[in-house]
């Protein structure tokens, strides 16, 4: 019973915090292919604060990742904080280094990330972004997945094989 609550509770907190940011302008542009073979796109969001309050958001994107939600549709993520250790010692990294940026209710913030793939994505992609909380808390950043809905993938002709 307690674990169907939690889960319960988890669930609506999620809802309620990707309400309040959205992705307002997305934009990805294939780039062409690299040296090794991997397809290259450049991945743009502006995120708005929706809600009533301040959010603090990390904007320089630790990299991308591709998943299929739609099997016709990939929704290519940014902004997955990574965290580093050595010697089993938390590396904590220097605020200015994640691009903490601070928000206001209707302001936004940019965030955009060079996303390299094995395959082409098509011509069509969901663009989101994804944040966990970073090095326990301390930075109380915006936590959560917000998406676009389909975008078209501009210059499409540069990633065919």
């Amino acid at each position: 019973m307690k674990k169907a609550i939690f889960v319960l509770l988890a669930l609506i907190s999620f809802s309620s915090a990707a309400n309040e940011l959205e992705v307002s302008t997305a934009n990805i542009t294939c780039v062409g292919h690299s040296q090794n073979g991997l397809y290259e796109y450049r991945v743009g969001l502006v995120l708005k604060n929706n809600s009533d309050k301040e959010l603090t958001l990390i904007s320089t994107s630790q990299g991308a990742s591709k998943h299929y939600d739609d099997p016709t549709v990939p929704t290519v993520l940014i902004g997955n904080v990574s965290e580093l250790k050595i010697d089993g010692v938390l590396i904590v990294p220097d605020s200015a280094e994640l691009g903490l940026v601070t928000i206001q209710p209707t302001e936004g913030a940019q965030v955009y990330e060079i996303y390299k793939s094995r395959s082409p994505l098509g011509q069509k992609a969901k663009l989101g972004y994804h944040a966990t909380s970073a090095y326990g808390g301390r930075f109380n950043n915006w936590q959560g997945v917000v998406t676009s809905g389909v975008e078209d993938i501009t210059n499409y002709v540069a990633c065919q094989p």
